[in-house]
């Protein structure tokens, strides 16, 4: 089981999450952190990705040599076919 949340982001660092989705206010109120492997590996066994196009195929393969397992919520691993990807995403696979 979980014993701790932490959120990160790749561009909203600083901010409290829930301040951007005010109907999760006491849920999830925690100060969104930055990603630096540096700090992370230390911090997590485990990440799950819901991120923007282009983010989780950057992230994943140094998340995994890290030591960290990877459950990608997006599309940039799930979806094999290049012009499936483009098709959705709008940009190169």
């Amino acid at each position: 089981h979980a014993e701790e949340c932490i959120l990160y982001s790749s561009s909203g660092e600083g901010n409290v999450y829930s301040e951007g989705y005010p109907h999760l206010t006491g849920l999830a109120d925690q100060q969104l952190k930055p990603i630096d492997m540096n700090t992370i590996k230390h911090e997590i066994d485990i990440m799950f990705l819901a991120a923007p196009p282009g983010v989780s195929s950057e992230l994943t393969p140094k998340l995994a040599d890290a030591g960290i397992t990877v459950i990608d919520l997006s599309g940039d691993l799930r979806i094999k076919e290049p012009a499936e990807y483009e098709k959705w995403y709008k940009r190169t696979a």
